[in-house]
């Protein structure tokens, strides 16, 4: 095996900045282990930032089945909070995945203080990312902070490495241990949806460590059916989670600095913005939020954003950009806005769980 030393000073050096099939640059070095390197990339034609694994020297052969098999779950799994599959090689093997703007869980957590409306936030999120992939007959088998990345700017919280992954119907036996997270079934090579649920428990426990010591015992004590050792006495529904998180309809608000909290939607109507008079008041320092910007409604069981004729528009991300509208159909994790340009992007970020 080559040593991390002799692998960064004669392999790095032959890679970073090389092309790959004339469409991908290494650009820098992200993190290694035994089998591969994950390296921040260029997709060529169009200067975008995406990541780009390849094999350590000498282990291609492992790295061509870890990735043809991420390739074959990824490629199938459209959802917002799971990492989206770019490219795929298994001449000079290598798997090209999307690039998120941000940092993982474990290092936000550790680095800052973690509103506890944004920490339930995350966990909305990852509920509907892990019941995704449950019906879609799916197994993660990893979930941990590190493996769940926080994009910057609009707190989406995104599951990513499927290495360990499998469907359902496929049996491998493989062992698997990542610490406090895993549960003891993994490390005899059974696994189930009861998998997942256990360790989303155990994010759940890591994410609202910031309650009073008190509320934290009831949470432990809430969240231990879902953490049996034994797998027998456990819950296959990752839904259990919802029991400790906020009750739907819920709107997420956050602009770095001004607001970061999760309003409940009124049966009738919610009037948003600066204004008194205003069910989700926002305090925008810097006035681009309306006196009443918006008001969302209730009308046959759906959920209607309007934009009350404000100066920096209703956005809806739609499709990989905003678009500005003048009503919308909520629907569950949609991303809205109330201001974008070019050069700043989206101001006042809204998401939605209904």
């Amino acid at each position: 095996m080559v040593s991390p030393k002799h692998f960064n000073r004669d392999f790095l050096k032959y890679f970073l900045m090389s092309v790959i099939d004339n469409k991908y640059r290494l650009l820098t070095l992200l993190s290694e282990n035994e089998v591969s390197s994950v390296f921040l990339g260029e997709y060529m034609p169009t200067g975008r930032y995406v990541i780009i694994k390849i094999p350590a020297p000498g282990q291609e052969q492992l790295a061509l089945v870890r990735y043809e098999k991420e390739y074959g779950i990824l490629v199938g799994l459209n959802h917002p909070n799971i990492i989206k599959v770019i490219d795929f090689s298994n001449r000079f093997p290598y798997l090209v995945l999307e690039y998120i703007d941000g940092e993982n869980a474990l290092t936000a957590y550790k680095n800052h203080s973690v509103p506890l409306d944004e920490s339930y936030a995350y966990l909305l999120q990852l509920h509907g990312a892990i019941k995704y992939l449950h019906r879609q007959r799916i197994i993660h088998r990893d979930i941990k902070p590190s493996n769940i990345l926080i994009e910057k700017h609009s707190k989406r919280a995104v599951l990513v490495d499927f290495e360990t992954s499998r469907n359902i119907n496929d049996i491998d036996n493989i062992k698997i241990y990542s610490g406090d997270y895993s549960p003891p079934e993994l490390l005899n090579g059974h696994s189930d949806y009861f998998t997942d649920t256990y360790s989303l428990s155990k994010v759940a426990i890591f994410m609202l460590s910031n309650k009073s010591p008190t509320e934290k015992i009831t949470l432990y004590h809430r969240l231990s059916y879902l953490m049996e050792e034994d797998y027998t006495k456990r819950s296959n529904y990752v839904d259990e989670i919802l029991s400790i998180l906020p009750k739907k309809p819920l709107l997420y608000v956050y602009q770095d600095g001004i607001v970061n909290k999760l309003y409940p939607l009124n049966e009738g109507e919610s009037r948003i913005g600066r204004g008194n008079i205003c069910e989700i008041k926002i305090d925008d320092i810097n006035a681009y939020v309306d006196e009443v910007h918006a008001f969302i409604k209730k009308e046959n069981e759906t959920y209607i954003i309007y934009d009350n004729n404000s100066v920096n528009g209703l956005w809806v991300f739609d499709m990989g950009s905003y678009v500005r509208v003048q009503k919308h159909i909520l629907r569950h994790n949609d991303i809205l806005s109330f201001g974008w340009n070019s050069r700043s992007g989206p101001y006042m970020n809204l998401r939605v769980f209904i």
